[in-house]
């Protein structure tokens, strides 16, 4: 069930972050570059990747930058939310794909009902339809 079990538990880098600071001066995430992923990784034993940390901690996976902000006490930090609402913006755009690929099926049943001859006049228009949608 779901995929293979994390190297690494949400709480132990959760603890572990604690002991750095991830933030630049303005409240930024340091860069994914920066030796503070590396530090915390070594910490971890290397259990993860760099990158994977910082984009877990960026992405707000398992709540670890809620936690983090949380527990410094840091509460003018607008990553999280800028998070949220990209979230919110993929599942908005994954339901009006989902949305135009049934409207697709329907048009498709309906031309089942259509004479051969009158079914290239359908798909003409719909062909023009789904260009003009791409742009």
């Amino acid at each position: 069930m779901g995929g293979r079990k994390a190297a690494v538990s949400p709480g132990t880098i959760k603890s572990n972050l604690l002991q750095v600071d991830i933030f630049r001066e303005g409240l930024t995430l340091k860069n994914r570059n920066d030796k503070v992923w590396l530090t915390v990784c070594e910490n971890l034993k290397n259990a993860i990747k760099p990158l994977n940390l910082f984009k877990m901690v960026e992405q707000n996976r398992h709540g670890i930058l809620s936690y983090y902000l949380e527990q410094k006490g840091i509460a003018n930090y607008a990553g999280v939310q800028k998070g949220e609402k990209e979230e919110e913006q993929r599942e908005k755009e994954k339901e009006e794909k989902n949305e135009d690929k049934e409207e697709d099926e329907n048009l498709d049943f309906c031309l089942s009902d259509v004479s051969i001859d009158n079914r290239q006049i359908f798909d003409d228009v719909k062909n023009d339809f789904c260009f003009s949608k791409m742009y």
